[in-house]
Formats: C-alpha cells, sequence, structure tokens
C-alpha cells in the first residue's frame, strides 16, 4: 500500500513535515479515516463493504502487514507499525497493548 500510495501522489509530501514514507502513510490514514486512502483509479472500491475499512473512532493501535520494511510510528497517540516479512527476511513485532509498546524483532 505504500507504494501504491507514493506512486499516486500528485504532490510529494514536503520534507518538512516528514521525510520517512511510512510516517506519510501513518499521518494520512488516521486524517482520512480509512485504511484505503487510495484514489478509485488505483484501487476500486466495493461499496457494500467500504464501512469494514472505515478508522471511527480511531483506534488505539493499527498494524499495517505491507511488504515494506518493517518500523513502528506513534501518530497522535494513534500506535501504528508493520511486522516486515517473517518469511522473507524473519522479521516480527512483539506488542504489549497494556502500555501500547512496540518491540521490532527478528531472528
Amino acid at each position: 500500500m505504500l507504494y501504491r500510495m507514493r506512486r499516486s501522489c500528485l504532490i510529494p509530501p514536503s520534507t518538512e513535515e516528514t521525510s520517512d514514507p511510512f510516517e506519510h502513510l501513518v499521518a494520512t490514514i488516521i486524517h482520512q479515516s480509512h485504511l484505503c486512502p487510495l484514489p478509485l483509479t488505483v484501487q476500486p472500491i466495493i461499496w457494500n463493504y467500504d464501512h469494514g475499512l472505515h478508522l471511527y473512532p480511531t483506534p488505539h493501535t493499527i498494524v499495517l502487514g505491507d511488504k515494506s520494511e518493517q518500523k513502528a510510528f506513534r501518530y497522535t497517540g494513534v500506535t501504528c507499525f508493520n511486522p516486515g516479512s517473517f518469511s522473507n527476511d524473519g522479521t516480527f513485532v512483539a506488542y504489549r497493548p497494556c502500555n501500547q509498546e512496540v518491540e521490532l524483532s527478528a531472528l
């Protein structure tokens, strides 16, 4: 999803806000309150099931299972992380919901 979003950006994000594409993706998802913030030409939507992708009320944690590298980021009180690919590079995440602590791990 990160690659698709970067590819379909009309105006690239300013480096003043963030230089990390993952942080930009997290901010976009949280601001739009939707798990798929892509235009209809890139990602068609089945409108009968679109309500399942809405993020209202805003959750405490979002897990993005993407092909990109393992990362964790906290934005406006929401912990968001990508556990990476266990089958490709042996990465995983240990998450503790009681204190919203993310531990990036690898074999």
